[in-house]
């Protein structure tokens, strides 16, 4: 059983590794549609990780900003999430996006910050 363990610890910690290489070694394009179909699938986590790399390559992104504040929310990320959806709501303070006003207003009441 110990042996079976360390087996699952050992393939998951590969397979982790792999998807990871995978992400670094994508075009900024490829990342944000990665990251736009795990976001689609609430895969918060890889929609997390795709997003941000494209960030890292691309700012300024008001919608990938968004999903990134969102998917943050969803892993119970409040802070990290409310500084996303803040600064994109400061740079288009005109915005329309019914989503960035949901979550915001769900993350300041996680935050008690209304």
């Amino acid at each position: 059983m110990l042996l079976m363990n360390r087996f699952r610890t050992v393939w998951l910690s590969c397979l982790f590794l792999i998807v990871h290489a995978s992400l670094e070694a994508q075009k900024p394009a490829d990342l944000k549609k990665t990251g736009d179909k795990f976001y689609a699938t609430a895969r918060w986590q890889e929609a997390y990780d795709a997003l941000y790399q494209y960030q890292e390559q691309k700012p300024g992104d008001a919608q990938v900003l968004t999903r990134l504040g969102i998917a943050a929310y969803h892993l119970h990320k409040s802070e990290q999430a409310q500084k996303y959806l803040e600064y994109v709501l400061a740079q288009n303070p005109n915005s329309n996006d019914p989503e960035l006003y949901y979550f915001l207003a769900r993350v300041l009441h996680v935050t008690q910050a209304y």
